[in-house]
C-alpha cells in the first residue's frame, strides 16, 4: 500500500512538474508536450492509484457450498473445540438425537443483521429440525444482531430424529435465514459424544 501510494504520488508530481515546465517556457512546442506529459502522468497516477488501493479480504468458510445472495453477506466457520457435537436423545417414546453446533460467524455487511432461522437438513435435502441462533455476549447465549465484521462465537441446538449410528460422526447441512430472507447453507460434521 505504501509503494503504490508512492508511485500514484511521484506520477502526480511529474504531471505537477510538467505544468511547471510549461509555465517556465511558454512556447507553442513546450505547451503541447508539457500539457501531454501533464495529462499522462496524472491519469497513469491516478489509475494507478485505484487499481492498487487495498481492499478487504473476504474470507468465507471452507465449508460454503452455497448461497442466494452472489455477495458473501456471512461467514461461517465451524469452532474447533469444543466443536458441533450430537448424542442420543429420546423425544417422547421415540429414539432421538440432540444436535449442538458451535461456530463463529462473522457480519460481512455494512449494517447489522440476525439470523432469523437455523435449518438442518440431511445432506440429500431432507428437513431435520429448526433452531435458533444464539449470539455469544459476555457469557450469556441470547438471540441478538451480528455485529458489523467482528467474528463472533453463536450456537445452535435441536432434537430431531435419529438419523445417525451411535459412535460415528454425522455429517449435515446448516442453513442459515437472515431478517432479508438470504440463505447460506453449510456442510457440518457433528461429532458423536
Amino acid at each position: 500500500m505504501k509503494v503504490s501510494a508512492a508511485i500514484g504520488g511521484t506520477l502526480f508530481t511529474l504531471g505537477g512538474v510538467a505544468l511547471a515546465a510549461h509555465s517556465a517556457w511558454p512556447s507553442a512546442a513546450t505547451y503541447g508536450v508539457a500539457a501531454g506529459m501533464a495529462a499522462g502522468a496524472l491519469a497513469f497516477g491516478a489509475l494507478w492509484l485505484l487499481m492498487h488501493q487495498r481492499r478487504p479480504t473476504v474470507l468465507a468458510g471452507s465449508n460454503e457450498r452455497k448461497a442466494t445472495d452472489p455477495l458473501p453477506w456471512i461467514s461461517v466457520v465451524p469452532a474447533v473445540r469444543p466443536g458441533s457435537t450430537w448424542h442420543r436423545a429420546v423425544q417422547g417414546n421415540e429414539p432421538a438425537m440432540q444436535l449442538v453446533g458451535r461456530i463463529w460467524i462473522t457480519n460481512l455487511t455494512g449494517a447489522p443483521l440476525r439470523i432469523v432461522r437455523v435449518d438442518i437438513a440431511t445432506v440429500h435435502g431432507e428437513h431435520l429440525a429448526d433452531s435458533e441462533l444464539l449470539v455469544r455476549v459476555k457469557r450469556l447465549h441470547e438471540v441478538r444482531d451480528l455485529p458489523v465484521g467482528s467474528p463472533v462465537s453463536a450456537s445452535f441446538h435441536c432434537i430431531c430424529g435419529e438419523k445417525a449410528v451411535p459412535g460415528d460422526d454425522y455429517v449435515a447441512a446448516v442453513l442459515f435465514t437472515d431478517e432479508r430472507g438470504r440463505v447460506l447453507e453449510s456442510a457440518f460434521k457433528f461429532k458423536y459424544l
